[in-house]
C-alpha cells in the first residue's frame, strides 16, 4: 500500500481484514486479534474523524490521544506460528508484545498522566487542556492487550 495514497481508514481496514492463518500458534492469534479490534475502534472512534480519510503520511490535523495511540504501530508481519523464529523476528515478537503491554498501560492510564506528557513530547500544544476518552469499549479492549501472549 502506497503510504502517500492510502488514507488512514484505507490501511487500517487492509490490516483489520488480513486473515489469520488456522496454524497460527495461540499466542500469536490473540495479540493479532485483540489488536485488531482496538484498530478499528480507534479508527472509528468521532476523535479521528477529521483525520481516518486522509492519507497515511498526510500530517494528522488533530493529534489527539486516540490518534497517538491509533498510529503508536501494530506489528503483524512475524511469523504466526512464533516457532523457528529469527533473532529478528523475536526481537520483533518482544517489540509487539512490549508495545501491547504499553498500549495497555497508556489507554487504561496505569501510568496516570504518561500518555497526555507523550503527546505534548511528540506534539506540542496539540493536547494541552484536553479532557478526550477513550470510551468503554476501548477500555475494554486495552485491558485485553497482553492476555495469552506471555
Amino acid at each position: 500500500m502506497d503510504p502517500t495514497t492510502t488514507t488512514r481508514l484505507a490501511f487500517t481496514t487492509h490490516l483489520i481484514d488480513l486473515p489469520i492463518p488456522p496454524s497460527s500458534s495461540a499466542r500469536w492469534r490473540a495479540l493479532v486479534k485483540t489488536h485488531k479490534t482496538l484498530l478499528d475502534k480507534l479508527a472509528h472512534h468521532e476523535a479521528l474523524a477529521r483525520d481516518i480519510n486522509r492519507t497515511y503520511m498526510d500530517p494528522a490535523g488533530d493529534r489527539n490521544k486516540i490518534y497517538f495511540m491509533w498510529d503508536f504501530g501494530y506489528l503483524f508481519n512475524i511469523s504466526p506460528s512464533l516457532e523457528n523464529l529469527t533473532e529478528k523476528e523475536a526481537e520483533t515478537w518482544d517489540e509487539a508484545t512490549g508495545r501491547a503491554a504499553f498500549s495497555k498501560a497508556l489507554i487504561t492510564d496505569q501510568i496516570p498522566g504518561m500518555l497526555d506528557q507523550m503527546i505534548e513530547q511528540t506534539y506540542p500544544g496539540q493536547n494541552a487542556g484536553r479532557s478526550l476518552e477513550f470510551g468503554e469499549d476501548i477500555l475494554g479492549i486495552a485491558q485485553r492487550l497482553d492476555e495469552g501472549v506471555a
